[in-house]
């Protein structure tokens, strides 16, 4: 690893601060995240020194790899995208260090989600009579768990309740 510090910042000697974070609330989709601080954070140095210094706790964590861009912004790719139907909590603990010297006095806190599944199509789609071998089909806007989603399926035949027998 590299111990070279990166030069000295503007604000050497104040408090750390976390200038801009995205994304937050409820968004559509999350391609990454990111987090700006006002100083930096690690040496200029490789991407895997670099990225062995992680002072943001993402929760849950889907799989990725965090990177830095230059010395003060750092991301999170994940492998794909953010899984969707999740809410995510993303925090700086109060004491996070920059490679300056700078302290954070207080936690940084914010979340962001993604929105739950939609049913794009579905046959039979219609309140018309089938028959009872007849095949039913859902398309999700996302993929799934057909396993996990079978036991909340709601399928009636006049005043009775059928329950699905099988998922392909």
């Amino acid at each position: 690893p590299s111990s070279l510090l990166p030069p000295a910042a503007n604000d050497t000697g104040k408090d750390l601060r976390v200038l801009r974070f995205m994304p937050q609330g409820a968004v559509p989709l999350a391609p990454e995240l990111s987090v700006t601080f006002s100083q930096p954070m690690v040496a200029v140095t490789s991407q895997s020194d670099a990225a062995a210094n992680v002072p943001v706790k993402l929760t849950p964590t889907p799989k990725g790899k965090w990177r830095w861009i230059g010395t003060r912004t750092i991301l999170f790719d994940p492998d794909i995208r953010f899984p969707q139907a999740t809410t995510y909590t993303v925090e700086v603990p109060a004491g996070t260090k920059s490679a300056t010297g700078g302290t954070l006095k207080d936690a940084v806190k914010f979340t962001f989600e993604t929105p739950p599944m939609r049913v794009i199509s579905s046959y039979p789609s219609s309140g018309d009579p089938q028959r009872r071998d007849a095949p039913a089909f859902i398309e999700f806007d996302q993929k799934i768990d057909p396993k996990a989603l079978l036991p909340k399926l709601k399928v009636k035949a006049g005043n009775c309740r059928v329950v699905p027998s099988q998922v392909k």
